[in-house]
C-alpha cells in the first residue's frame, strides 16, 4: 500500500542516487531497503530497536553499523522521494524559487524522548533550504537549548522563516546585522512595535479590527534591538469563521486547564488569593518579516526596512 503513494520510478530513484548501487546481502530490493530505514526513522526505533525488528519479522539481517551506513546512503534518495510527494500536492504550484543570489530557508526545533524515561531529554534545531527540502545545518543541545536565530549561521541574502518561538528583538536584528531577512509570526506581547523611524508605541489591535474580509493588510513599523532602531512592516489577515472559531476552543483548553493548575496550586497553598485568566485579543494570524534591503541613517543608529509577512 506505501508503495502505491510514492511517485512514479521510485525504484530506480534509489539506484540513481546511489541507495542500492547493487543488490547485496540480506537487502536485494528498493522495497526492502525502504521498509528498513522506517522502521528506524518512521517508527522512532534505534538502531539496535530496528535490526532486532526486522530480522525477527524475516525482512533482514543487518547490523545496526550496516543500517546506519544504508541510511547515510539513502540521504539524497530520501530527500527526492520527499519533493516527488510535495510535488504531488497542492502546494507545488507556488513558486518558492527566491531570487538569483537569495536563499529561502525555514528553520524550526523538534524534541527526542529516549525510551524508558518521562520528558524530554534532546532538541534538535535544524534549518532546511527551500524548495529542495535539504537539510543545510543542524545541532543538538539539551533541554535547556531555546529556539534561537542566534544558533543558525546566517549568510547575506539569506530569507529565513520561523514561528512565533523565535520572535524576539534581538533574534531578529542578529539576522539583520549579517544581511539576512528574517519572516516570523507575530508575538505581540514579546516583540512590541512602535511607529515608523522609531515613533510612539504602535497600537496594533485597532489596525487588526480594520481588516475585512479575506483581504490582506500591512502597515510600517519598528522595533529597537541592542541600541538600534529597524524599521519593519506587519502583514496580517483575518483568520475564517472556521479556523477563529477553532483557535477559540484551544485557547478555552488551554485556559480550563491552567485554571485547574492555578486551583491545585490555591488549594495546597494557602497564600495565593486569586488565579487570572488570560485571554488573547485578537484571532489574526500574523508574522513578521525583517529586511534589510534598504538602509537609512538615523542620528546614532542604523535602521534598516523590514517586511512582515
Amino acid at each position: 500500500m506505501l508503495a502505491g503513494l510514492l511517485p512514479a520510478g521510485w525504484r530506480e530513484l534509489a539506484r540513481s542516487t546511489g541507495a542500492m548501487r547493487r543488490a547485496r546481502g540480506e537487502i536485494s530490493s528498493p522495497d526492502q531497503l525502504l521498509q528498513l530505514l522506517l522502521l528506524h526513522v518512521g517508527s522512532g526505533l534505534s538502531l539496535k530497536q530496528a535490526v532486532a525488528r526486522a530480522e525477527a519479522q524475516g525482512l533482514a539481517s543487518i547490523s545496526d553499523v550496516g543500517l546506519l551506513k544504508r541510511l547515510r546512503n539513502s540521504e539524497a534518495w530520501l530527500r527526492e522521494l520527499s519533493r516527488g510527494l510535495f510535488d504531488e500536492t497542492r502546494f507545488a504550484s507556488i513558486n518558492a524559487t527566491p531570487p538569483e543570489g537569495r536563499r529561502l530557508r525555514a528553520i524550526d526545533a523538534t524534541t527526542v524522548e529516549e525510551p524508558g524515561v518521562t520528558g524530554t531529554d534532546w532538541r534538535v534545531h535544524y534549518s532546511i533550504s527551500l524548495p529542495e527540502l535539504r537539510c543545510d545545518y543542524y545541532e543538538l543541545t539539551d533541554v535547556k537549548g531555546a529556539e534561537s536565530y542566534k544558533r543558525i549561521p546566517v549568510s547575506s541574502g539569506d530569507i529565513i522563516l520561523a514561528d512565533r518561538g523565535y520572535c524576539r528583538r534581538e533574534d531578529v536584528a542578529h539576522v539583520l546585522s549579517h544581511g539576512g531577512d528574517a519572516i516570523v509570526r507575530l508575538s505581540s506581547t514579546g516583540f512590541p512595535l512602535c511607529e515608523p523611524n522609531g515613533g510612539q508605541s504602535l497600537a496594533l489591535l485597532p489596525l487588526l479590527r480594520t481588516l475585512q474580509g479575506c483581504t490582506p493588510g500591512e502597515w510600517p513599523v519598528s522595533f529597537e534591538a541592542a541600541g538600534t532602531t529597524w524599521n519593519a512592516r506587519v502583514c496580517a489577515i483575518r483568520k475564517s469563521v472556521e479556523a477563529a472559531e477553532l483557535a477559540k476552543k484551544k485557547l478555552q483548553r488551554r485556559s480550563r486547564r491552567r485554571a485547574r493548575s492555578c486551583s491545585q496550586r490555591r488549594s495546597s497553598s494557602p497564600s495565593t488569593s486569586s488565579c487570572s485568566r488570560r485571554w488573547p485579543r485578537t484571532f489574526c494570524r500574523l508574522t513578521v518579516s525583517s529586511s534589510s534591503t534598504e538602509r537609512a541613517g538615523r542620528s546614532n543608529s542604523a535602521s534598516s526596512e523590514s517586511s512582515l509577512y
